[in-house]
Formats: C-alpha cells, sequence, structure tokens
C-alpha cells in the first residue's frame, strides 16, 4: 500500500503552469509464490485436485490431446513442399495414419494414388545398391534407407506393392555386416565410437526385411567386440533381443536405469552428453531423446506387460510438441506411426477428450477457469487420449525459503571480469548472472530475475539465440521465456550498472512452467551493498 511519487513544475507570472508526476514503484519483498495440484490423467476415474480455502482464487488449467492432434500433425506432414527421399517416406508414412483415422470415422479414404505416387518415386530413386541417399539416387545414407525401407514395408502391409526385391536387398545388407565385422580389429584400435550402431542398424534392418540368418550369432559377434558408446547402442541391443526370441533375458531395471523423468512426470531415455547440446538436434534428426525414446517404447511393446510405462512414454510425446507442432516431419511420422494405433486400440471406438468439472463438462481445449478456493474440485476424463490438468493459486511469501523440490532449480550471483562479488561499485558495469538446473526437459519455462533497486541496465540485450524464445526487461525485473529446456544446466546473464549507492534488499529469482506453475523453483531474499 505504499506510494511515492516526484513532481516537476514550472509556473510563470502569466499564469501558465505545466507539469509532471512521476509515480516511483516501491516492490514489496519477497515473491509470489504458486501451490496447488497438477495430474496427468489417462485413466476415467474421477480425481479430487488438492487446494487451499484459506488462499485466493483457484486456477484451472486444462491441456488434452485429441484425435484432431493428430489429424493436424497430418496435414502439416503433407503440405510440406520439398520432396527428398525421406520426407516422401514421412509423407507416406503420415497418410497411412491418416487413412487408419478415417476408416475408424467410417469414411472412405480416398488419398490412395496419392501413396501409390511416393512409392513410384522412392523406387525410382534407388540407387545402384538397392538404398537411398538424400535426393534422387545420391549415395546411400543408412538411417534414411532405414526410414524408407520401415515406410515401405508398412505401406505393403497395408495392402500397397512396393516392388521391393527383398532377398536381393538382404543379401546386400548381409554383405555389409560380414564386411563391417570384418574391419573390426581395425576400428577396435582406432576406437571408432559409431560402428557398433551401425553394425545393430544393418542387423535390425534384416530383421525388418525377414531375412534367413543367425541373428543370435551376429549380434554375439557385435557385442564380444564392441562395448556400448551410447545409450542408443544399449537400446538397439535390447530391442533386438526382444526381436529376435531372447526377451526374457531382457531386464527391465537394465531399461529403465537410462530413463529420465520430464518435469511433468513423463518418461523418455536422453544421451549424457546432450543435456547441453542443441546444436547437435539439428545436425542429426536419428540421434535425439525422441529416437531413442522410440526405441524404448517398442521393446517394453515387445516385452508385454509394462501399460504404465507405455503410457508415460506416450504423455512425453505429447509434452514434446513445440509451437503447436513437433520438431520436423521425420519426428512427426515416426511418432504418429509408434503410438496412434496404440492409443486408438485402448477403445473399442474412438473418443475426443471431454473433461468434467464438477459435473460441468468441458470439450474446448485449452482450458482454463477462475473457481472459488472454497470449493473441491472433482475431475473426470472421458476419451480416448491423456489430460494433463491443473489447480492452483497464488501466495505473496514475504522471506521464502529456497525450493528445490519441484523440478526447477536457480541461483544468482553478481560478477565483475568473470569473479563473484558480494558488493557492486558505482558506476562499474556489473553481470547478474543466472543458473538454472532442469531436472527433466521442461516446457514453456518462465525465469524472473529481479535487480536491485540501484541498478539500471547497462544493456538490454537479447539472450542466447539458442536457448531464450523472448526477454522482456521491467524496471525491477528481467523475464526470460524458453520454449523448451532439456535435462540440464543453464546460463542467463543481465548486464546493470550500479548508479546508487546504498544498501539494497534483491529480491529471490525464480523458475517456472508457464502453463503449469506448480512446477517451479527460487532463491530466497539476498541483500547487496552499492558503495
Amino acid at each position: 500500500g505504499d506510494s511515492l511519487s516526484l513532481t516537476y513544475s514550472l509556473q510563470m507570472k502569466n499564469g501558465y503552469f505545466d507539469g509532471e508526476e512521476r509515480s516511483i514503484p516501491i516492490i514489496e519483498q519477497g515473491l509470489l509464490q504458486t501451490l496447488g495440484d497438477f495430474k496427468v490423467i489417462n485413466d476415467h476415474s474421477t480425481h479430487t485436485l488438492q487446494t487451499d480455502s484459506k488462499l485466493g482464487p483457484i486456477t484451472l488449467y486444462a491441456e488434452a490431446s485429441s484425435l484432431e492432434l493428430f489429424m493436424r500433425e497430418i496435414a502439416i506432414i503433407d503440405r510440406y513442399p520439398f520432396l527428398c527421399n525421406e520426407q516422401m517416406a514421412s509423407k507416406i508414412m503420415a497418410l497411412l495414419a491418416k487413412k487408419q483415422i478415417v476408416e475408424l470415422q467410417g469414411k472412405t479414404f480416398n488419398e490412395d494414388k496419392k501413396i501409390k505416387g511416393f512409392i513410384r518415386e522412392l523406387n525410382k530413386n534407388k540407387n545402384k545398391e538397392g538404398l537411398w541417399g538424400w535426393w534422387n539416387t545420391s549415395e546411400s545414407v543408412g538411417w534414411i534407407s532405414h526410414h524408407i525401407l520401415n515406410t515401405l514395408l508398412d505401406a505393403e502391409k497395408a495392402g500397397y506393392s512396393i516392388d521391393l526385391d527383398k532377398v536381393a536387398l538382404s543379401l546386400f545388407v548381409e554383405k555389409q555386416l560380414q564386411k563391417g565385422l570384418s574391419d573390426l580389429p581395425w576400428v577396435v584400435d582406432n576406437g571408432n565410437p559409431r560402428v557398433k550402431g551401425e553394425l545393430l542398424n544393418l542387423l535390425i534392418l534384416l530383421h525388418r526385411l525377414d531375412a534367413s540368418v543367425d541373428y543370435k550369432a551376429y549380434l554375439s559377434r557385435i557385442n564380444e567386440q564392441l562395448e556400448n558408446s551410447s545409450v542408443k547402442d544399449k537400446l538397439k541391443v535390447l530391442f533386438l533381443m526382444t526381436s529376435i526370441g531372447q526377451k526374457d533375458e531382457v531386464a527391465i531395471d537394465s531399461l529403465l536405469y537410462d530413463s529420465s523423468q520430464s518435469i511433468l512426470g513423463s518418461l523418455y531415455w536422453a544421451e549424457p552428453q546432450k543435456a547441453n547440446s542443441q546444436l547437435r538436434y539439428f545436425h542429426r534428426p536419428y540421434e535425439t531423446n525422441t529416437e531413442n525414446t522410440l526405441l524404448a517404447y517398442q521393446i517394453l511393446k515387445n516385452k508385454g506387460g509394462h501399460q504404465e510405462e507405455l503410457t508415460k512414454i506416450q504423455n512425453y510425446f505429447f509434452e514434446c510438441r513445440q509451437k503447436g507442432s513437433w520438431m520436423n516431419i521425420y519426428e512427426s511420422s515416426r511418432i504418429i506411426q509408434a503410438i496412434m494405433p496404440d492409443l486408438l486400440e485402448e477403445e473399442t471406438t474412438y473418443q475426443d477428450v471431454t473433461l468434467d468439472v464438477n459435473a460441468k463438462n468441458v470439450n474446448v481445449f485449452p482450458y482454463s477457469a477462475e473457481l472459488n478456493p472454497k470449493d473441491s474440485i472433482e475431475v473426470k476424463k472421458e476419451g480416448s487420449l491423456p489430460l494433463f490438468i491443473t489447480a492452483y493459486q497464488k501466495e505473496w511469501n514475504n522471506n521464502p525459503i529456497k525450493e528445490e523440490s519441484k523440478g526447477l532449480k536457480i541461483s544468482t550471483v553478481f560478477r565483475m571480469n568473470q569473479d563473484s562479488i558480494a558488493d557492486l561499485q558505482e558506476g562499474k558495469s556489473t553481470v547478474l548472472e543466472t543458473t538454472l538446473t532442469v531436472d527433466g526437459d521442461a516446457e514453456f519455462v518462465q525465469i524472473e530475475i529481479p535487480i536491485p533497486a540501484g541498478c539500471s541496465y547497462e544493456s538490454k540485450g537479447k539472450g542466447s539465440y539458442w536457448l531464450e524464445a523472448h526477454r522482456e526487461y521491467y524496471k525491477e525485473k528481467v523475464v526470460i521465456f524458453c520454449n523448451r529446456l532439456t535435462k540440464g544446466e543453464y546460463s542467463f546473464k543481465v548486464e546493470l550498472l550500479p548508479r546508487f549507492s546504498g544498501r539494497y534488499t534483491v529480491n529471490p529469482a525464480k523458475a517456472e512452467l508457464m502453463y503449469f506453475p506448480t512446477f517451479y523453483g527460487n532463491e530466497v531474499v539476498k541483500s547487496t551493498l552499492i558503495h
């Protein structure tokens, strides 16, 4: 309730008067904390959300997945204008999914001609090895060839003619595998970490072609001579074991050991070194958390009896939709191919998601409402796909403790010439550095960094292009928005100019998920001296 203002005015003898009144904001010590409950609902039970009747109004927010999500994603893939070999395969994969949806709705699928046209073009673009590169008949690229062959075999299963000589192709792939194995002494001496993954890819491809080879013997030779150089290598081994009759030898504990949880509780598999690497996702679309998680999903399906883990992986894929879509059409088509049939098979007939909130029906998402804090909140989901829902309240906390248990950890330090400092010098540029640790993959993260009242901004930079979607500079704080942060540690810098001497309170920095703010982390109240 405090206020402070300053008036500048002038008055002339002839009666002319002019002036301005400027308000000086007084910011209360502490921070606005968010308290509440969050759930991912996959069942049709009634759930009670936990809130506090002593606090203020309740904000209820819900996001739902629907069949339209898949249809929109398929439309994005279909509209993509470029037709390299990988993208034609992705379009076929998406159209096969669309056919399944259309037939589920009792309608007629009328895009067979388009699928047949893409199959014809891919056959025309086979190179002399009978495989595919990026464009036309270019040199073979392993992951692209694998993707195309998987797609063509799925198309054949759906009733399309694919004109593929599986016997000749199997012989060629097996020769490549044998050559790779014969070269292993040289490879081991030179320490090429990618070779095991490439050999496993060839073996997986042979299995997809239903080749008559001794899979167990080949897998044993590869494992005896090469260690796993990545989580993905391990996943490929486990996938092969569950595919070739060794699923009883696969320990689920071993698979789950390499898993991580997103902040919302979903399950995924990541390479440890990728936590701080955004560039690698662009360089190699086949080496991402998504690709690892798709492998783990298939392992669990092959193993059988692990619906809880499969559901958590499905939820992860829904979490990963940045800006209303997945990262690229290769990723989109693979996710749709993996999870859509399973989601639709769980119901005898597909139903769009609806939500009952205290007996009120909601069918338009995302949904937001303000509720009375004295009311209990009972929610129930109907429909085939998952629902993400949170109920939260805001409370001002004058002296918060450091919160580290909600998936985000944040800390700040003042730096001058790279050295950390406690006190600031008037007129000397200072950097306020914020370190954010994210316990699991997180979407739409909002970071608030308060500044001392005795400082102004030295500059208002846009921050890191790879990390930040947007920055807002206010008088008392900087707010940074990030679309997506993978598990790991991140640094954000704000350039300040200390201007007025004195001792100043520094309010706590905090980070939270913008749409599910019950997941957050914050610092304590601190102070600094400007001299």
